[in-house]
């Protein structure tokens, strides 16, 4: 068994948010001690923990989480519906940096100085969006494979 404080080190959350999970019914503790209030988890809730964990760090509601834990066909359907909802605000922002490329292009067609130079301010908003292209080509790459495997 282990105390709140360890549990808590464990799976790297707080002892107060255990305490709350315990209150809404997301995770009890597998012992409390009727004399001190102690709380106790067991090691196999580590993985209960988790569980809540991942869903938590996707943007889901601990209501959410609550009802996806006690059903667990429902978590893959979840889960995919998380990911398309962040896909979208990926292909958003896309959208956003498409639009700053071309505004940039435009500005580094007229924003020459006398000797023929792209001002620095130019320089770095053509830096700023090709890093952020190339970045997003890595981030595709990696995804379209986990998306296959």
């Amino acid at each position: 068994m282990l105390s709140i404080g360890q549990f808590s080190k464990t799976c790297m959350v707080t002892v107060k948010a255990l305490r709350y999970y315990d209150k809404i019914g997301l995770i009890k503790p597998a012992f409390v001690n009727p004399e001190t209030g102690y709380r106790e988890y067991s090691e196999e809730q580590i993985l209960r923990m988790l569980l809540i964990n991942k869903p938590k760090y996707y943007g889901f509601a601990l209501s959410k989480i609550r009802d996806m834990i006690s059903c667990q066909d429902v978590i893959l359907s979840n889960l995919m519906k998380q990911r398309d909802t962040l896909w979208k605000s990926v292909h958003e922002t896309m959208e956003i940096l498409s639009e700053l490329s071309a505004h940039v292009r435009e500005l580094e067609s007229t924003a020459v100085d006398r000797d023929g130079k792209f001002s620095n301010m130019s320089k770095a908003l053509f830096q700023s969006a090709s890093e952020l292209r190339r970045r997003y080509a890595v981030y595709l790459a990696e995804n379209t494979r986990h998306m296959r495997g």
